[in-house]
């Protein structure tokens, strides 16, 4: 129990955030009892939908119209106090935070800007919150879903943005992201996963892609912390 690596899946912050749920419980359905067999010194918790009110109601906010993910600071709503106190009692020693990411955001097309991947996985930006070991240790997780990646086809990549010339810089330079304060305020290395959200346009094959992307992501991510631990 005590040489036991405590991994915590966070999804759902955004209630209008959809298809990472269905790829998170995709991922338990198929792999849960595999993923016990496969890491028994692995203990998985698993938030999978950390803002049930904005669900229901397809809205970002929760009940109070507040955003949850950017609420790790002041505490102001029941659902962050509730995952706060979680982290404080269980002391997980990595936490992967689940998001979606719209298939189009006319913002970013209006700017020649694109995000091209069905799954980004990146560090906190926040430069005073501590990441997951070091860039070297990041890279080998990388490396494993290249490998995924050349057998399914998954498009795998960092949360950055992609300028017309094809340059790149990441997704929220100037931003000290709320998220980030899960591993200032309680010291454990944050992940962050953003999978794209499938639009109209996908088919079903499309969204069968993504969803197993988001579950090969999620596998990935147990095996490499183990590894890195």
């Amino acid at each position: 129990e005590g040489s036991a690596l405590r991994l915590l899946f966070v999804c759902g912050q955004h209630g209008d955030e959809r298809g990472i749920r269905r790829g998170l419980r995709h991922f338990l359905r198929r792999h849960g009892d595999a993923v016990a067999q496969a890491f028994p010194q692995l203990h998985l918790a698993v938030l999978a939908d950390a803002n049930p009110d904005g669900f229901a109601a397809r809205t970002r906010t929760n009940a109070q119209g507040i955003d949850l993910n950017r609420d790790h600071l002041r505490l102001l709503a029941p659902e962050t106090r509730a995952l706060h106190s979680f982290i404080r009692h269980w002391q997980p020693h990595l936490v992967v935070d689940f998001h979606n990411y719209p298939a189009r955001r006319s913002f970013l097309v209006s700017r020649g800007l694109r995000l091209g991947w069905d799954v980004c996985i990146d560090l906190p930006t926040n430069p005073a919150a501590r990441a997951c070991g070091d860039e070297a240790a990041f890279a080998l997780l990388f490396a494993r879903l290249g490998h995924v990646a050349q057998e399914h086809g998954h498009l795998f990549g960092r949360y950055g943005l992609y300028r017309r010339d094809g340059s790149f810089r990441h997704g929220t330079p100037q931003l000290g992201d709320a998220r980030n304060t899960i591993p200032l305020r309680h010291e454990v290395p944050v992940l962050l996963v953003e999978a794209r959200n499938p639009s109209r346009y996908d088919s079903a094959e499309d969204r069968k892609l993504i969803r197993t992307a988001i579950a090969a992501t999620a596998w990935e991510i147990c095996r490499w912390a183990i590894a890195v631990r």
